[in-house]
């Protein structure tokens, strides 16, 4: 019990507290408001009377008297230190504590099967069965043991929101840290309100400073990647000729049959505009990518919810499926059928299991 906040007022209340310890090291540990009392009303000497004293010997009989007293070796170390070390050092914890429960055991699958049963919800499972939930997690049965759990929203409040920015200074790191609480703030419109205390860090390019970061990097694409404010600037500024004018690649400019080479090389947009996100923008403001969605579209109009289903469950993990860019996960979100995907990787999931634990 933690006595932190605990008022001590009366002599009894005190030696009640006193009474919960068997020696003065443990008390002074767990409960040193209570000490600090007893040594200010001047009942200290009551209060531990009945300690055993440092210079009291411990025999193999008291030792067992004394770990009768509890139920784990964590509470007797915790509650009596001295004699839990003597009996460390002299080798007989597993005999004075052969009466106490361990602590650790390994659960089998269907035990944490019938643990998880007992909760609605993965949070409440996570928090009242913390043992339990690392085991599932670390053998990968969550998305198994979890299947009859309800999916449970929490709805974070304004305050909650501008709480959970207080913890950084930058947006950047908001976002980073409680990807969570940044996505809820940017849907409702409060990341002014909430970020308020975070101070900027833009940087103004001038053509100086510009000329500068570039000197940096050997290659255009490089500077892109690690200094995009810079070369976005020296673009803007009319100097990226000038910029780049060390480096060992100068910037490409692309043609319009380049880009159409290019996108023809990806089977949708979401494809092409993950590995490919530069050629992406300059073909949308040269209004290239018109045909390449028809083509998109009518690959995306032939697949049927059969064809979805056979393409999930190649896939053992359904954010696994969605990170593949295959063009049958975009037509599954198009015609609503993600759920329906879901559900059968989920329930392959199952089969695979039981079929190798021997349940049917």
């Amino acid at each position: 019990m933690n006595n932190k906040h605990v008022r001590w007022t009366t002599p009894a209340q005190v030696i009640d507290d006193a009474q919960k310890y068997n020696s003065k090291s443990a008390w002074a540990k767990n409960s040193s408001g209570a000490v600090k009392a007893a040594i200010r009303m001047g009942i200290y000497e009551k209060a531990t009377n009945h300690m055993l004293r440092p210079t009291n010997k411990w025999t193999i009989d008291t030792l067992q008297n004394d770990a009768l007293n509890y139920n784990s070796r964590g509470a007797w170390q915790k509650h009596s230190p001295s004699a839990y070390t003597t009996a460390r050092r002299l080798g007989l914890l597993d005999v004075v504590c052969v009466h106490m429960k361990p602590m650790l055991r390994y659960r089998t699958d269907e035990e944490l099967r019938e643990d998880a049963l007992k909760y609605t919800t993965r949070s409440d499972w996570q928090k009242y069965s913390k043992s339990a939930y690392s085991a599932a997690k670390k053998r990968g049965l969550l998305d198994i043991l979890c299947i009859h759990m309800q999916i449970k929203k929490i709805h974070r409040t304004t305050e909650d929101l501008k709480e959970a920015a207080q913890a950084f200074d930058s947006r950047g790191d908001f976002q980073k840290n409680d990807r969570n609480a940044y996505a809820v703030a940017r849907k409702r419109g409060l990341l002014d309100e909430v970020c308020k205390h975070m101070k900027p860090k833009l940087k103004r390019w001038t053509p100086t400073a510009i000329l500068e970061d570039a000197l940096k990097h050997n290659s255009f694409n490089e500077w892109a990647k690690h200094s995009s404010a810079a070369s976005a600037a020296a673009r803007r500024l009319d100097i990226q000729n000038e910029a780049c004018a060390h480096m060992v690649a100068k910037p490409i400019k692309r043609t319009a049959e380049a880009l159409r080479t290019e996108i023809e090389r990806y089977p949708s947009k979401r494809a092409f505009l993950k590995h490919n996100p530069h050629a992406y923008s300059v073909a949308a403001k040269r209004g290239i990518l018109s045909n390449a969605f028809k083509v998109w579209d009518a690959q995306l109009d032939k697949l049927t919810l059969t064809d979805c289903i056979n393409s999930a469950l190649e896939y053992t993990e359904f954010n696994k499926w969605q990170e593949s860019y295959d063009i049958s996960f975009d037509a599954a979100k198009r015609n609503g059928w993600l759920e329906v995907c879901r559900d059968q990787i989920t329930k392959n999931r199952i089969n695979a299991w039981r079929k190798k634990t021997g349940r049917n």
